[in-house]
């Protein structure tokens, strides 16, 4: 992408959900505390996935810990039927 997340995120105002991954290995952790951080729209989460990696290989638990997350999350703010 050609956006720049900490100039780009206080121009948006939409819901926001950041989920980091403690054992990620693709993604600092930094980056995503710093997009949350630099958001300035009044409906945002943070999540910590604790000991989840990147892509939840060999991880079912906390795949499914991310996906009733995010279903949760997508429900509560009616974009669920």
């Amino acid at each position: 992408t050609n956006a720049h997340a900490a100039i780009h995120a206080p121009n948006i105002s939409v819901p926001m959900l950041a989920i980091e991954n403690s054992a990620d290995d693709a993604i600092p952790g930094t980056r995503t505390k710093r997009i949350f951080d630099a958001y300035v729209g009044r409906d945002k989460t943070y999540k910590l996935m604790k000991g989840a990696n990147h892509y939840y290989v060999d991880q079912p638990k906390e795949l499914t810990d991310a996906i009733d997350l995010i279903y949760g999350w997508l429900t509560e703010r009616g974009f669920v039927d």
